[in-house]
């Protein structure tokens, strides 16, 4: 992504291109009957959306880029479907120049964002995180510097169960997805239900009653 760096309404002609664009691609998806993907984005905007994204020693200037282009920019992050720029407190421009006088001005700015769209709840094990990269081979082929977007793990140990715990059993999410699994498993609750005990003994009959119906359905099944 590239926005133009010297007018508004180019900029915002831009992102209204790219938001019909992105509108049309999540519909032909929808129309294949394929799920939601995950959307990554990034690249120079060439405006700054906060006060904190700008500091500069000059008090003339502003960080504020115009209505138009903020009312651009929200629009192009509803049409990839309530997508976020990922924080990211490095500055992405700078310059400094000397002065006659002796001193020097200078301003800097974080004009580079990457930024996506997913699920928290299908990937909460993975954290998303964006920052300059380092040690650029030709650093003076840009005044700007790259951004990277990568995922970490948010947990990669399994947290030790407390003594006395209900244990949860592993169960493939797919498996949710087949209907005659999903009949047998609301038997299983329906007989659960009308002997289930009380606190957390109902709880651990109820899991246990949940492995074993997987572990006979999976069993019977190929796949």
């Amino acid at each position: 992504m590239y926005l133009d760096l010297h007018s508004a309404a180019t900029r915002s002609r831009q992102l209204i291109a790219a938001s019909d664009w992105f509108r049309c691609f999540r519909s032909r998806m929808a129309d294949r009957g394929l799920a939601e993907g995950i959307f990554v984005f990034g690249g120079d905007r060439n405006f700054t959306s906060a006060p904190e994204h700008r500091l500069s020693s000059s008090t003339s200037g502003t960080w504020y880029p115009g209505a138009a282009t903020m009312q651009a920019w929200a629009s192009f992050m509803a049409s990839i479907g309530d997508g976020h720029v990922l924080e990211q407190p490095e500055f992405t421009w700078s310059r400094i120049q000397d002065r006659q006088d002796a001193t020097y001005w200078y301003c800097r700015k974080i004009l580079d964002v990457s930024g996506l769209v997913i699920d928290p709840l299908k990937h909460v094990n993975w954290r998303p995180e964006s920052k300059v990269v380092p040690n650029m081979p030709f650093p003076h082929a840009s005044d700007h510097c790259p951004i990277d977007l990568c995922f970490k793990p948010t947990n990669p140990l399994r947290p030790k169960r407390q003594q006395g715990a209900p244990r949860i059993p592993y169960i493939p999410d797919w498996l949710f997805e087949c209907d005659d699994f999903m009949k047998d498993l609301s038997e299983t609750v329906g007989a659960w239900k009308a002997s289930r005990s009380r606190g957390l003994q109902g709880i651990e009959e109820f899991n246990e009653a949940l492995a074993v119906s997987a572990k006979d359905y999976l069993k019977t099944h190929a796949y």
